[in-house]
C-alpha cells in the first residue's frame, strides 16, 4: 500500500513543479513584453513631443549665449466697486523703476542680475522698502514651465492734486506662482524661436497655446486697503475694512501664438494674446471678521517680440502687457502688470572644448 502511494505523490510534485515553472515563464514574458510595450509608447511619446519640421524651424549650432537688455516694468492694484457709477478705483504702485542687466545662458544653467537705474523710480525719494523678484523657466518643443516668486515691501498710493506718491510701507504683497504653456503646432511652430530666440523660425507659422497658471497671492495691511471716502457699505457691502487678503487658485488661459518672419527668420514679429478665466477660494479679514470666500477672476496677456535672430548675433523687443481682475462682487481687484525690454546678445560655443585637458573635467 506504502509503495502504491509514492508514485502518484511524485507525478503530483512533478505536475506542480511543471505548472509552477510554467506560470513563472508566462509571467516574465508578460513582464518583459510590458516593459518593451511601455518602453516604445515612451519612445513613441518623446518623439512626438520632440518631433520638428526642420524646413519650419532650425536650430543653431552655437548653443550657448551672453546677453545684455534694458528695460522698465510697472505693476498697479486697482480697488473698485460695481456699484460706483463714477468707476473711481483706488489704485496702488509698486515703486519701479528702469532695469539694466546681464543674462548668461550656458547649457543648462541661466544666470540673470539685473538692478534698478537710480532716478528712475516712480517715487525717488522713497526709502526702506524692498522689492524681491525670482524665478525659473524650461521650455521643452511642445510644454513649458516657470515658476516664481515676489515679495513687495510697501506700495505708492498716486497723489492726484500734488502728482507724487504716498508711502504706505505697512502693505506687504506675496506672490508664489506657476506658468505651465502648451503648444498644440509644435512641429511647425516655435514658441523658443518666438520668446527666446534660441532656435530660428524659417517660415511663418502659428499655433494654438494653452496656459494653466496656479497661483498664491497674499496681502497684509495695518489698516483698510480703502481710504475713508470709498470704504463704505453702499459700495464695497461686506467688504468694508478689507485689510487682509489670501488668493489661492488657478486660471485656464487659451490664446494664439504667431511668428511672421522675413529672410529665412532672420527678421520676425510675434505677437501671442491669451484670455481666460480662473476659480479662487478668498479668504479676507474686514471689519466684520473673515470672510471665506470662492469666485472667479477674469485674465488677458499680451507678448509681443520682435528683432533680429542671427546665428551669432541677435537683438529683441519685447513688449508684456496682463491684467487680471478678482470678482469679488461688488468689489473688483484688478491687477495690471506691464513691461516694456529691449535685449542685445551674442551666441558662442562650449568654452570647455578650449580649456587644457585638465580643466575639460570640470565641465
Amino acid at each position: 500500500m506504502v509503495k502504491t502511494l509514492k508514485l502518484p505523490i511524485k507525478v503530483l510534485l512533478i505536475l506542480l513543479l511543471t505548472m509552477c515553472s510554467l506560470n513563472t515563464w508566462a509571467q516574465s514574458d508578460m513582464e518583459a513584453q510590458a516593459k518593451t510595450d511601455f518602453d516604445l509608447g515612451f519612445r513613441l511619446f518623446k518623439k512626438k513631443l520632440l518631433f520638428v519640421d526642420t524646413n519650419k524651424i532650425g536650430k543653431f549650432k552655437l548653443k550657448n549665449n551672453a546677453q545684455l537688455f534694458f528695460g522698465r516694468s510697472n505693476l498697479d492694484y486697482e480697488f473698485s466697486s460695481l456699484k460706483d457709477k463714477n468707476h473711481n478705483p483706488f489704485v496702488y504702485n509698486a515703486n519701479n523703476s528702469s532695469y539694466i542687466g546681464v543674462e548668461l545662458n550656458y547649457k543648462f544653467l541661466c544666470i540673470i542680475i539685473s538692478k534698478g537705474i537710480p532716478g528712475t523710480y516712480l517715487d525717488n525719494t522713497v526709502k526702506g522698502i524692498n522689492n524681491i523678484s525670482l524665478s525659473t523657466a524650461y521650455f521643452w518643443r511642445q510644454v513649458g514651465f516657470k515658476a516664481y516668486f515676489e515679495h513687495y515691501n510697501g506700495l505708492l498710493i498716486p497723489e492726484a492734486k500734488k502728482g507724487g506718491y504716498i508711502l504706505q510701507k505697512e502693505i506687504n504683497l506675496t506672490k508664489v506662482g506657476f506658468n505651465f504653456t502648451y503648444v498644440n503646432n509644435a512641429k511647425n511652430f516655435s514658441f523658443r524661436a518666438a520668446q527666446y530666440q534660441d532656435e530660428i523660425q524659417k517660415h511663418s507659422a502659428g499655433s494654438f497655446l494653452l496656459e494653466f497658471n496656479p497661483l498664491m497671492q497674499k496681502f497684509n495691511s495695518a489698516n483698510s486697503f480703502l481710504p475713508d471716502s470709498l470704504n463704505i457699505k453702499e459700495y464695497h457691502g461686506k467688504f468694508v475694512g478689507l485689510k487682509k487678503m489670501l488668493f489661492v487658485g488657478a486660471d485656464i488661459m487659451p490664446g494664439y501664438g504667431l511668428n511672421l518672419v522675413a529672410a529665412r527668420g532672420k527678421l520676425y514679429f510675434a505677437p501671442s494674446v491669451f484670455l481666460g478665466t480662473g476659480l479662487y477660494y478668498h479668504s479676507l479679514e474686514t471689519k466684520a471678521g473673515y470672510i471665506n470666500y470662492g469666485n472667479f477672476s477674469i485674465t488677458g496677456k499680451l507678448i509681443i517680440n520682435t528683432g533680429y535672430n542671427g546665428k551669432r548675433v541677435f537683438v529683441n523687443l519685447r513688449l508684456k502687457a496682463s491684467s487680471q481682475d478678482y470678482i469679488l462682487s461688488p468689489t473688483i481687484i484688478t491687477s495690471n502688470f506691464n513691461d516694456f525690454q529691449v535685449s542685445a546678445g551674442y551666441r558662442f560655443g562650449d568654452v570647455e572644448k578650449r580649456l587644457p585637458h585638465g580643466l575639460k573635467k570640470v565641465f
